[in-house]
């Protein structure tokens, strides 16, 4: 899998800037877990690699796992998060598209603050999909454990 640098900004990362790359691992982590336990795989960990103190994050989105969460309760809220990460993580790019321009038209500027609004809150969208995406891992590892007794699954 193709790794992606986190995004660089001047100088060293702030505390805005570390938290929104440790939710974004927590989020990529726990889902390489949850796909690897998915597909019948007991990973003993996943590594994300870092680079200048931030993690490096994948450069794939976030899978859509409904189909394979089918059974789970709460499937289409992890949806519904990983929609709005996405959609965030989408925002966080056009606003840095809209930085490398030295001019901006008035309509450009107009979505560089739209954008700038939806890109505010990818961590802790991030953070959020990150801990429903633990508690799809927790369905995930007792659903595809052969040999869990009937108490163990309720």
């Amino acid at each position: 899998m193709e790794d992606r640098r986190p995004l660089q900004r001047a100088g060293e990362p702030g505390q805005e800037e570390l938290y929104e790359n440790a939710a974004l691992a927590y989020a990529y982590g726990t889902t390489a877990v949850l796909v690897s336990v998915l597909r019948g795989e007991r990973p003993p960990h996943i590594e994300l690699g870092r680079v200048d103190g931030l993690y490096v994050l994948p450069l794939i989105p976030l899978p859509d796992l409904s189909e394979e969460l089918g059974n789970w309760r709460d499937s289409q809220g992890l949806s519904a998060l990983r929609q709005e990460v996405v959609e965030r993580e989408c925002a966080v790019a056009a606003v840095n598209d809209l930085l490398s321009c030295e001019d901006l038209a008035d309509y450009e500027s107009a979505d560089m603050a739209h954008a700038s609004e939806v890109a505010a809150g990818l961590a802790d969208s991030a953070y959020a999909y990150g801990e429903q995406a633990e508690s799809a891992l927790h369905f995930a590892l007792i659903a595809n454990n052969p040999n869990r007794t009937p108490e163990e699954g309720q």
